[in-house]
């Protein structure tokens, strides 16, 4: 997968760079203005489930808390930065007592640099950093609606170790996830 030393630039497939980095408290109102852009998507309803706007109050608490746990080694989080403004960010949150050898992924990338290689660049870095910290497996759900998502775990080399029939529910529709993981070779 190479190695990721971050910062890290990438050229993406329209030929924009971003930098690959750790999260730093100024990403707040960045972050923010991602997770609110994303959440007036409709067409991002059948992936992600129904997001939320939050207010800047409201997820100033969540940043807090999100800070501390990367702080006290619960949590890791990775941005793309692009022309000084966060894009994307990717997350791994880490499990604790038996399950501290796993974590949780997630990927979220604003409109616009969607299928240009942010997403997958982010989640290769993911995998490094995990690896980095010790971590030997990394778990995924995804709606099975979100053939996107999908298809950039899978090209990361995400296998689908498990699906949960009716496990998001879209205006009263159930639909499926999958669960996808990845074992991190240096066991």
């Amino acid at each position: 997968m190479g190695h990721y030393l971050l910062p890290k630039k990438v050229v993406l497939k329209d030929g924009r760079t971003v930098v690959l980095r750790h999260l730093r408290w100024e990403d707040f109102e960045d972050i923010l203005n991602l997770f609110n852009s994303v959440a007036k998507e409709e067409e991002c309803i059948p992936y992600l489930g129904v997001m939320k706007e939050i207010s800047r109050e409201e997820y100033l608490k969540v940043f807090s808390n999100i800070i501390s746990r990367i702080q006290r080694g619960k949590e890791i989080r990775i941005v793309a930065e692009y022309m000084g403004r966060v894009v994307g960010f990717a997350s791994a949150k880490l499990g604790s007592d038996s399950f501290r050898h796993r974590a949780w992924i997630g990927v979220l990338v604003k409109k616009g640099f969607r299928e240009v290689g942010v997403g997958t660049e982010l989640l290769k870095a993911i995998v490094m950093e995990s690896s980095r910290v010790g971590l030997k497996l990394l778990l995924a759900e995804v709606s099975t609606l979100n053939p996107r998502a999908i298809h950039v775990f899978t090209k990361v080399g995400f296998k689908k170790v498990g699906k949960i029939p009716y496990g998001i529910i879209l205006d009263g529709k159930y639909a499926d996830t999958v669960i996808m993981g990845y074992a991190i070779r240096n066991c």
